[in-house]
């Protein structure tokens, strides 16, 4: 996405889902595990950095996301962490394992 001196910066194994017909969500990646999400506004063509940012750096190289409930859930291929974006409040949530049980 966008390095410090406002270059694009190569990322790979990032996680991406269409959240309705217009914006795209764009998450974590690999470039010494990446955080950062952005918004692409299909209609402009515009790219924006979240003030909300994954809870912890992730690759998503195997990961299908899925929406319920408003909320956008993708399995991290790194540590298995589910990472929950709320399509309400605009930020990232990690589900806590305890939940999960694996």
């Amino acid at each position: 996405m966008i390095n410090k001196d406002g270059h694009w910066s190569a990322r790979d194994t990032l996680g991406s889902f269409a959240l309705n017909d217009s914006d795209i969500l764009i998450f974590g990646g690999d470039n010494g595990w990446i955080t950062d999400a952005f918004c692409l506004f299909t209609k402009t063509n515009e790219i924006s950095k979240m003030e909300s940012s994954l809870k912890k750096p992730e690759e998503f190289f195997r990961s299908q996301p899925f929406r319920f409930n408003e909320k956008v859930f993708c399995l991290g291929d790194l540590d298995k962490d589910i990472h929950v974006y709320s399509c309400k409040v605009k930020k990232w949530f990690l589900l806590d394992k305890w939940y999960v049980d694996w």
